[in-house]
């Protein structure tokens, strides 16, 4: 039940995306929320088997809203990133909201130069180097600012779970 609530949160989240994409007007300042979302999983040291096969969940419906795009490239990218999030979390044992942003911005570069390079692998079309630089860095800020905010959300859902295993082994 618990790993269904996550789900649902990536799914929300991934739909706000998708929402987003529609009404920004550039996608420039459009955020990466679920990047966000599986880096807090990471941070938050969710058990790697689980927190990789809820980003490859999570990672489908992200393929599936994006028309156009490569299937399973956005689950690889997440359950990569997902699992280097808690590599770094274990090695580094930082928690302030500082680290979660700059590796909310430096996860999102790593994301963005990933697909970037599978997919000049695989479709063989490579855009001007200039105008994906800017969109790679723009959208990086963007989902560091939107990050904390994302962390908090999935931070609360978390809480309500461990409050309310309390209140069962409690009575």
């Amino acid at each position: 039940m618990k790993n269904l609530r996550f789900i649902g949160l990536g799914v929300a989240l991934a739909l706000v995306e998708s929402a987003l994409e529609r009404v920004l007007p550039l996608e420039y300042l459009m955020p990466d929320l679920v990047l966000a979302f599986v880096l807090y999983m990471g941070l938050a040291g969710f058990n790697a088997a689980r927190g990789a096969a809820l980003a490859f969940v999570v990672g489908y419906f992200v393929d599936a809203l994006q028309p156009g795009s490569p299937i399973c490239l956005n689950m690889f990218v997440l359950v990569s990133i997902f699992l280097l999030s808690r590599l770094l979390t274990a090695r580094l044992l930082l928690a302030g909201m500082v680290f979660h942003v700059a590796l909310a911005l430096v996860g999102s570069v790593a994301s963005s130069l990933i697909i970037m390079g599978l997919r000049a692998i695989f479709e063989r079309h490579v855009g001007g180097l200039e105008p994906t630089v800017v969109i790679v860095v723009t959208r990086a800020g963007a989902t560091a600012v939107a990050a904390p905010f994302v962390f908090a959300l999935a931070r609360r859902l978390e809480t309500k779970r461990v409050a309310r295993r309390e209140e069962r082994l409690a009575v």
